[in-house]
């Protein structure tokens, strides 16, 4: 890019047209290709469906919607590095096709038959993009932060295993707590993450025809180990392959030791917090207990 985000953010916050509460995203390539691509199937401007697109990304937990002034904290709050919405633009280059005209006032001087996606994030250090998050590890970044998650969750399936033993849930109610603590002179993390879910499909045939107490207590293990992995996905891809702390743990640490960080960690903790440990612990609750949705079999 030809500026940096904090250019970018100078530029807005000059320009009293343009308000903070508007959605800000990121893309690869030039953003005039995104706003340039036309969806036939849908029936409104492109940037009125990306903001659609992101509003409802939260559903899923492949991305979760920033504001401008959001982006403004991050980049004012030491500790807390800038995370924001990626869109993807499913046009081939091959698609685009010249037209001179105007649509809404805006004049066309090029379109890309393709459509839309939000997923992932684009991660900052600094005012400087230094690389992607994906889907899943975009979702341990939600549970991490705590973000209101209402999505459907597959459990984690190992190569080989049947896919009727693949459990579906609907998580109806999540968030977090992040806690800074000192272990032998060492900056530790504590997160601990609660997630209240139901079993949607089960498909195995074997035991009660309802679930059981003992039944629930396997289905949420599966459950917490699940959402584990993609916490544990998200940290290693901040944490060790972008050092960049999109997590706001230096945030954390200054909010319980507030003068130490001032004293000795503000400057150091982009080479501290990758090896900073984090200890993670996950709840689940699964609440139709005694449920019947056992599948329908057909003698």
């Amino acid at each position: 890019a030809r500026y940096n985000l904090k250019d970018q953010i100078e530029f807005i916050d000059r320009s009293p047209t343009l308000r903070d509460t508007a959605l800000f995203a990121v893309c690869s390539g030039k953003a005039e290709k995104v706003l340039s691509t036309v969806d036939e199937n849908v029936m409104t401007t492109s940037s009125a469906y990306i903001i659609s697109l992101l509003n409802r990304s939260v559903t899923t937990g492949a991305a979760f919607p920033v504001t401008i002034h959001d982006v403004t904290e991050m980049l004012a709050i030491s500790g807390w590095e800038a995370v924001i919405p990626r869109v993807i633009s499913t046009a081939p280059d091959s698609s685009k096709s010249e037209i001179v005209g105007k649509a809404d006032d805006i004049r066309l001087d090029e379109k890309y038959q393709g459509g839309f996606r939000v997923a992932g994030m684009g991660a900052f250090k600094g005012d400087k993009l230094v690389g992607w998050l994906n889907e899943k590890e975009t979702l341990g970044l939600g549970w991490i932060l705590g973000k209101k998650i209402i999505t459907y969750k597959v459990s984690d399936r190992p190569s080989g295993t049947d896919p009727a033993e693949i459990l579906y849930f609907r998580i109806s109610k999540s968030g977090s707590k992040i806690k800074a603590s000192l272990v032998n002179n060492e900056p530790v993390i504590s997160v601990e993450v609660k997630v209240i879910a139901d079993l949607r499909k089960y498909y195995s045939d074997r035991g009660s025809e309802y679930l059981t107490p003992d039944e629930i207590d396997k289905i949420e293990q599966i459950l917490r180990d699940s959402i584990r992995s993609d916490i544990h996905a998200a940290l290693k891809r901040g944490q060790s392959d972008l050092q960049s702390d999109v997590f706001g743990f230096g945030f954390a640490f200054f909010r319980e030791y507030p003068y130490l960080w001032k004293s000795d960690y503000e400057q150091i903790w982009a080479d501290v917090f990758p090896d900073v440990q984090v200890n993670v612990t996950v709840e689940a609750k699964v609440i139709n207990t005694g449920s019947n949705i056992r599948k329908l079999v057909v003698q």
